[in-house]
């Protein structure tokens, strides 16, 4: 342990034997939990995340704060064959959730001398870590805030919340969901998880509460509520400002596992291919 932390403490890049089993898991979580540092995996492609993501989970028995899982986008592109022709919510929330944390949401403010303080472990994968997003401090200029007591246009809530991604619903039953009918607003949001019901006094927010989406039952009052893009909105056709990375939303004292290094070049190379052939279909 001493020669690992004067290595990270110094900023120095360490290599390491390829690690057996859920051994990966069990370094990242010592020192995630020894430095109170960030901590970010890099795999090659989508198994090798979702192992790693469970091992942090078993090493983590009863609670996920501070897991997060960040998949590629073609990941989500993949799922709109699941049925309903959509994005996969889950995995859709993830990327959100990470962003969102990342940009100062719970659990991750506070000074690191608080007890409760938790820095997050992050499980990507190379495609992913390449791929744009939307840059830091954009993200909150697509939300909606919600306060109770505080006004709001009700009336114009259906026309931005499709503009947002979500599917207008009789019910709402699973993320990415909506339903707007007299003075009551559900909706699911992408990184909550359980649907929210904001309910209004004219255009005044006099309630917000989670609730059982089979009993309907309320679960949970809140008097704060942002809701989030069903996916994070990127420029396709704007500059250079209006896109970011991974990379960009992260604090400077992140420190990067980079696991199987062969499996991961494997993977860059099947994307700068997968971008070559975009470029000559053009």
């Amino acid at each position: 342990k001493p020669l690992l932390a004067d290595v990270f403490r110094e900023g120095r890049v360490c290599g390491l034997p390829l690690l057996p089993g859920s051994a990966l898991a069990l370094l990242a979580w010592t020192m995630n939990r020894e430095w109170h540092r960030p901590i970010v995996c890099i795999s090659g492609g989508a198994d090798a995340m979702e192992q790693f993501h469970a091992d942090m989970c078993c090493l983590n028995p009863g609670s996920d704060i501070g897991l997060l899982y960040y998949p590629a986008l073609d990941d989500i592109a993949a799922s709109e064959g699941r049925g309903s022709g959509l994005p996969d919510p889950d995995l859709s929330a993830s990327r959100m959730r990470v962003l969102h944390q990342l940009a100062g949401g719970q659990p991750f403010h506070g000074a690191k001398s608080d007890p409760s303080y938790v820095s997050p472990v992050i499980t990507t994968c190379v495609r992913a870590i390449l791929q744009e997003t939307t840059p830091p401090g954009a993200l909150s200029t697509s939300c909606l805030d919600f306060a109770l007591e505080e006004e709001m246009d009700f009336s114009g809530l259906p026309e931005r919340l499709v503009g947002m991604g979500y599917r207008l619903e009789s019910e709402v039953l699973e993320k990415g969901s909506a339903s707007v009918r007299g003075g009551i607003l559900d909706i699911w949001p992408a990184t909550e998880e359980l649907p929210v019901r904001i309910e209004f006094q004219g255009t005044a927010v006099e309630s917000i509460r989670t609730f059982d989406p089979e009993t309907q039952r309320s679960v949970e009052k809140k008097k704060i509520l942002r809701v989030f893009p069903v996916r994070e909105p990127v420029s396709r056709h704007g500059e250079g400002k209006d896109r970011a990375s991974l990379l960009e939303h992260l604090p400077p004292d992140t420190i990067f596992i980079w696991s199987d290094f062969d499996n991961i070049r494997e993977h860059v190379l099947l994307s700068e291919e997968s971008l070559t052939e975009k470029g000559s279909g053009r």
